[in-house]
């Protein structure tokens, strides 16, 4: 007759002890046994564990259940071993010993199915089980139970008995189940892992920053969005946890702490209902929150461990799982559990204790305090990636509550005796020791993220200010910019003044060449003077004549006045922020070009130029117009370069922006500040964002140059730059004078008193007037027809010419004005035509001492004088150098005044005859 042994249902508590010669009996045998085997068996059940320690994995193929070597102890003490794998073919309804092995369901015995190898004769192959049972195989459920039963092999009668003792019997049998049965089989044993699945994890958000955010009203909208959802996720979870978790944690909570954590919630979220400008904090506080939750549930999740597990859960069978397993390997089978001797169960316990500790102080110790007392620190922290208790404790818990945080924080500190060595922005308040005491005094580059607290809610001058100062002075490893929450770019107050580029080293050589220009004219126009002066005192030019001011003196001196009104007013050659800050030079400069263009028609007849004098280049020069468009290019980019300090633009260009509380090494921490320059936000960049032009350098008005530079123009070369000289018609006047008094005698009165009319008449008009109309002594005076011709074509040529020039005054068209300038140079070579025709038509004519003959002369004069093009006034040149040769001394005075003025120096004095000496 078989019995099952249940060895822990009842554990023997003595043994006997022998005696010398001592006559042993059976019980006395027995119970030394049963003692050893029920401590042998406590040591593995609650010492060791109980369950699946390895292997021992069914698997369903093509030549039937295969059954992994492995080993597991039952509940009952029984170690279940497996040393090799096992393979089996063939299979039997069980039919179990009496008692069965497995429990019963509902008091009714289970239905099963036992494996048998190849050689077993009595049972069916694996492959008719569907046929035969209706029921899959591969939805069936592998269970290794041990047959441990006491069998009396006695034959006893009512005279006899042959004494041949019991047998404890202990086999092995693998049995198949289905799954309904599996799952009333499965163990139900109460962990913190099992516990924890119950609870819900809460998700952080992220605010959702992009662009259109231009006020703190928005801004502070985006992040309420995400901390109500993660409040609600909180509450939610804080709510199911003393139910679920409780009674793991009862040394750490003194009783369901939910109405406390709930309400404590509650009342954080409406303080920062209206408190906007901190309300990253409260983000901060709930991130900590569920960082704290995380660590918890996971704590709990690594805690399988198990002390006293219950003797009836499964005393003497291990589910083994599906023999096709599913999506879940670990369903229908049976988990070990440790004991808390070999888990580290003390340890494992310790750390969700702590934790709990930690988040019910958070909630109790969280409280801002006032921005205006608090000072703005930097505390070397650890990054998200880690755990919350490896990071710098927060500002925004209190260090005075009891007890305090830092106490909780970190399990490593605690269990050292080291809390005080926690890094916080509160450190000097608990007596921070070692590192913690000064946390940026020693090597930072263990620490990737650096916690910057305090600024919040203080002027952003003030923050950058002492910021950049932390960063100096400590060699911290980030860069810090502010960005302005708005839309205009006129409450931006933190940039740099000056954003130095090579376009601003162009503007310093554009602005430098205009400075020295108008230095030039503000010279040159006091020699102007000088020379105007001097022209009127020696004659070379009269107040009495039509074609010149009435004051010339006070003319040049005028000019010279508002030149250097306006030339002393231009600040150039300064530095570009000093030019900034004096602006209208364009007006100043545009009145001097006015100034001297005035100077060039007062004394245009007069005046000849060498070469191009600082009137010259002032009125035609463009500089100035390159500089004031250089200024506009140079404002745009500035207004592009400070746009990207609006936080819309900001947004734009740097999408990877997120607040951390800090800012993480080699990145950049962004402070937000509004229109009253107030931080109300931060966030961070993980790549360093500096503003990437340089400052101004110091500017040097007079620098240094190298021996070869350019030297400034002399004095006395911007002297020769202007020569006055009486009008071409006033020196042909003069020279008929002189004519007039040397050979007046031998010309007889009809000539006298037509030279007199030719005067009043012909030399009284103003050729340099546009529209004048050259007129001709009486037509008495020519009698020759030919001659008469070739003047009156020659008049017909300068008055197209006067056309021309009063057309081209009055169009500021440039393709018209070209046009007429075309027709002016042809006008002039065929003027030059007329001129020479006329000269060789006096000549040839044999008047060139006859009235008529000098009146045509005197004409072709005052016409020569009208040309200004070159090649016309070289082909002058060319005919009458020709005609020289064959003309009487009289006409030599007009060829010698058409011709060029280096040739009139030669000829004059070998022709004209000195005046005697009176």
């Amino acid at each position: 007759m078989a019995q099952v042994l249940r060895s822990l249902d009842s554990l023997a508590t003595a043994y006997t002890v022998f005696e010398k010669d001592q006559l042993l009996t059976h019980g006395q045998l027995n119970s030394l046994t049963g003692y050893f085997d029920d401590q042998d068996r406590l040591t593995r059940v609650a010492l060791l564990g109980v369950g699946i320690v390895c292997g021992l994995r069914p698997t369903l193929d093509d030549q039937g259940v295969r059954i992994g070597r492995g080993v597991g102890v039952t509940t009952d003490g029984d170690l279940l071993l497996l040393p090799a794998d096992a393979r089996y073919t063939r299979y039997a309804l069980y039919t179990p010993p009496a008692p069965d092995a497995l429990p019963q369901i509902d008091g009714v015995a289970v239905t099963a199915f036992e494996l048998r190898p190849d050689d077993a004769e009595d049972a069916a192959p694996l492959a008719d089980f569907a046929t035969a049972t209706g029921g899959a195989l591969r939805d069936m459920v592998a269970v290794l139970v041990a047959q441990t039963y006491v069998e009396d092999h006695d034959l006893c009668t009512g005279t006899d008995c042959d004494n041949l003792g019991q047998d404890a019997v202990h086999t092995l049998t693998v049995l198949l189940v289905d799954a309904g049965t599996a799952s009333q089989l499965r163990e139900d044993i109460d962990t913190p892992r099992a516990a924890v699945r119950a609870l819900d994890d809460v998700v952080p958000r992220r605010p959702q920053i992009g662009r259109g955010i231009t006020t703190e009203s928005q801004l502070v909208a985006r992040y309420r969005d995400a901390c109500d959802a993660m409040h609600a996720g909180l509450e939610s979870a804080l709510r199911a946890f003393y139910p679920a978790c409780g009674r793991f944690l009862e040394r750490a909570l003194a009783g369901d702490p939910t109405k406390l954590w709930i309400g404590r919630l509650v009342v954080i979220r409406k303080e920062f209902g209206a408190n906007r400008a901190a309300i990253q904090y409260y983000y901060d506080f709930l991130k900590d929150l569920i960082d704290t939750w995380a660590e918890l549930c996971s704590a709990l999740a690594d805690d399988q461990a198990i002390c006293c597990p219950a003797l009836h859960a499964f005393p003497k069978h291990l589910l083994l799982g599906l023999l096709a397993a599913g999506a879940d390997p670990h369903e229908y089978r049976t988990g070990f559990y440790p004991s808390p001797a070999v888990d580290r169960g003390a340890d494992r316990r310790r750390r969700p204790e702590m934790l709990v500790r930690r988040l019910d102080t958070m909630l109790r110790a969280f409280a801002l305090p006032p921005p205006a007392v608090m000072p703005i620190r930097v505390t070397p922290s650890r990054f998200e990636d880690r755990p919350l208790g490896e990071r710098a404790i927060p500002y925004y818990y209190r260090p005075d509550y009891d007890p305090p945080l830092h106490r909780w924080w970190s399990q490593a500190l605690t269990e050292r005796g080291r809390e005080t060595s926690n890094f916080s922005y509160h450190s000097g308040a608990y007596g921070a020791q070692g590192a913690a005491a000064d946390p940026l005094a020693g090597p930072l580059a263990r620490f990737d993220h650096f916690r910057i607290e305090g600024h919040l809610g203080q002027n952003v001058a003030r923050v950058v200010e002492l910021l950049q100062g932390e960063i100096a002075g400590r060699n911290l490893p980030f860069t810090l910019r502010a960005v302005h929450l708005g839309s205009d770019r006129a409450r931006i107050t933190l940039k740099p003044p000056i954003r130095f580029t090579d376009l601003h080293r162009i503007h310093e050589l554009l602005r430098r060449d205009v400075a020295d220009q108008l230095d030039e004219v503000h010279t040159y126009s006091g020699l102007m003077v000088e020379n105007v002066r001097q022209a009127v005192a020696d004659g070379t030019i009269t107040t009495d004549q039509a074609d010149i001011v009435a004051d010339p003196v006070g003319v040049a001196t005028r000019t010279q006045r508002r030149v250097e009104a306006q030339v002393s007013g231009v600040q150039l050659n300064v530095s570009f922020a000093a030019y900034r800050q004096a602006p209208g030079w364009q007006a100043r400069v545009s009145d001097t070009v006015d100034a001297a263009a005035e100077f060039k028609r007062a004394f245009g007849n007069v005046a000849r130029t060498e070469y191009e004098t600082p009137l010259d280049t002032v009125i035609g020069g463009r500089t100035p117009l390159w500089l004031d468009r250089l200024d506009d290019i140079i404002r745009r980019q500035e207004e592009t370069q400070d746009d990207k300090l609006l936080f819309d633009q900001f947004v734009a260009d740097h999408p990877g922006l997120e607040h951390i509380g800090g800012v993480l090494r080699g990145g950049t921490f962004v402070l937000i500040y509004d229109t009253s320059d107030t931080v109300i936000a931060d966030v961070a960049l993980p790549y360093r964002w500096e503003e990437a032009s340089e400052p101004e350098p110091a500017y040097v008005a007079q620098e240094p140059k190298p021996p070869s530079a350019v030297k400034p123009k002399p004095k006395d070369l911007l002297n020769r730059g202007l020569i006055l000289r009486k009008p071409p018609e006033r020196y042909v006047t003069a020279k008929l004078n002189d004519f007039r008094v040397e050979v007046q005698g031998q010309w007889n009165k009809d000539f006298q008193r037509s030279f007199d009319d030719f005067k009043r008449v012909s030399l009284a008009a103003d050729p340099g007037r546009l529209g004048g109309v050259l007129t001709l002594p009486p037509v008495t005076l020519i009698e020759n027809a030919q001659l008469l011709e070739s003047v009156s074509r020659m008049e017909s040529q300068a008055q197209r010419l006067d056309i021309l020039s009063q057309r081209l005054e009055s169009t500021t068209a440039a393709a018209e004005r070209a046009t007429i300038k075309a027709e002016i140079a042809a006008t002039e070579l065929q003027l030059a035509d007329a001129v020479a025709g006329t000269m060789n038509q006096v000549v040839k004519t044999g008047n060139d001492a006859s009235p008529q003959g000098m009146a045509a002369a005197a004409a072709a004069a005052i016409a020569a004088g009208r040309i200004k093009d070159n090649a016309a006034l070289q082909r002058v040149d060319t005919e009458l150098t020709t005609l020289q040769p064959q003309a009487k001394p009289t006409m030599l005075l007009f060829i010698e005044g058409m011709k060029k003025p280096q040739l009139k120096k030669t000829q004059l004095k070998k022709t004209v005859p000195r005046k005697r000496r009176r």
